[in-house]
């Protein structure tokens, strides 16, 4: 999973509330048992939304993704069917 927002929307608790509505979509609507997001190390604000939402962080993968010029590490979260939201 992957998002973005407008910056003069961030800390608003828009994405927060959208990521609530996509989460209870896939497990419930589409039966996922798992969902996976990706941040890249010191976006703060994105993992803390994706706690609020019942992620859990996995691990960091290092070189994941290049873009920018250079290879950059993601960190996983992940997310499965009966995790509780919070």
């Amino acid at each position: 999973m992957g998002y973005e927002i407008h910056p003069r929307y961030w800390g608003q608790g828009f994405m927060t509330e959208a990521l609530h509505a996509v989460v209870a979509c896939g497990h419930q609507l589409f039966e996922l048992n798992r969902i996976e997001a990706w941040t890249v190390p010191g976006n703060a604000a994105s993992d803390r939304v994706l706690e609020k939402v019942g992620f859990r962080l996995e691990g960091v993968q290092r070189q994941k993704a290049w873009f920018k010029g250079k290879f950059h590490d993601f960190r996983l979260f992940g997310r499965v069917a009966n995790d509780p939201t919070t």
